[in-house]
């Protein structure tokens, strides 16, 4: 009996801590959704470069599994990029990826006709080896002509 508490105690001790290998993430559209409306609502009323301060303000502070907050403006060109600096003023026919063009494409385009599109689609990891479910969500920010786009992977 001692035995069993101690572990049980020991367990608690390590999850506080930290020791404890955390619970996998669950994908949650809500955050996702959340952020990019954040930024898009930053960019709207104060400009991009207020916008950009959000994005990376919220860079700091991830929560599970967000991944990343964008911005790319109506033509396909990248305005802002964290998790790839080397996008910016890249436009995604650089990509040379005929999947990968079409996907931003729909993107740029479904945010345009709506006034905010959530996606839940499983992808691979490629440096994990693993699939994910990933929620991704975007919204159009008119008076910019530019896309605000994110996503939340479950890893």
């Amino acid at each position: 009996m001692t035995s069993k508490l101690s572990l049980v105690i020991a367990l608690a001790f390590m999850t506080a801590s930290g020791l404890a290998a955390a619970e996998p993430c669950q994908s949650d559209s809500a955050a996702v959704k959340e952020a990019v409306t954040e930024v898009a609502k930053a960019l709207d009323e104060h400009g991009l470069d207020y916008a950009r301060q959000t994005i990376l303000k919220n860079e700091d502070g991830k929560v599970c599994g967000l991944e990343y907050v964008s911005i790319i403006d109506h033509s396909g060109t990248w305005v802002v990029s964290p998790t790839a600096p080397d996008y910016v003023g890249r436009n995604v026919k650089s990509l040379g990826d005929g999947a990968a063009i079409n996907f931003f494409k729909g993107i740029i385009q479904g945010a345009i006709e709506k006034k905010g599109t959530l996606l839940s689609y499983f992808t691979k990891d490629t440096e994990h080896g693993v699939t994910v479910n990933k929620s991704l969500y975007w919204i159009d920010v008119p008076s910019r002509r530019l896309v605000v786009y994110g996503a939340f992977a479950a890893r």
